[in-house]
């Protein structure tokens, strides 16, 4: 619908930005790091950002990088009549499904671990080898489980 109209002000790039930024999230994207980084570096050039006022610094936003990150493959997809829908299982979502795993920097000597990604709390229970309680405690208390000498947090994303 905006897509046919022809801003004359900066408003024109701010609204292509926050079109990218609906697609980038449309896909599930900003759950993964690449992809919340981006919208992170999007953001900060928007809106106030732009002014003739700012100082002059390099944009983070690429061409590449916009093409990158669009073509990454989307983690869900939405149906009208049936919902959201795991891309990887085709399964359909009815309660949280997708965890995210991220370790503590502070104790990881190796800090090129990066966060986790795993579907159903069973993959949890096995991951950790805790109990279901355990998870489920964690998750709602939002305590890290500790795995191999790394502390986790567990967080839910849909």
């Amino acid at each position: 619908m905006l897509d046919n109209l022809q801003f004359l002000t900066k408003k024109g790039l701010d609204y292509k930005d926050w079109k990218l930024d609906s697609e980038v999230m449309i896909k599930g994207l900003h759950f993964t790091p690449l992809g919340y980084k981006f919208l992170v570096d999007l953001a900060s050039s928007m809106n106030f950002g732009r002014l003739s006022n700012q100082t002059k610094k390099k944009s983070l936003i690429t061409i590449e990088r916009i093409n990158n990150i669009l073509n990454m493959s989307p983690l869900y997809h939405y149906e009208k009549i049936n919902g959201i829908k795991l891309i990887s299982t085709g399964k359909l979502i009815t309660k949280a499904k997708l965890y995210k795993l991220t370790p503590d920097s502070k104790n990881i000597k190796d800090k090129k671990i990066s966060s986790i990604y795993l579907e159903e709390k069973s993959n949890l229970v096995n991951f950790f080898n805790k109990s279901d309680v355990t998870i489920y405690k964690s998750i709602n208390n939002v305590k890290p489980i500790i795995k191999d000498g790394i502390s986790y947090n567990i967080t839910k994303l849909f």
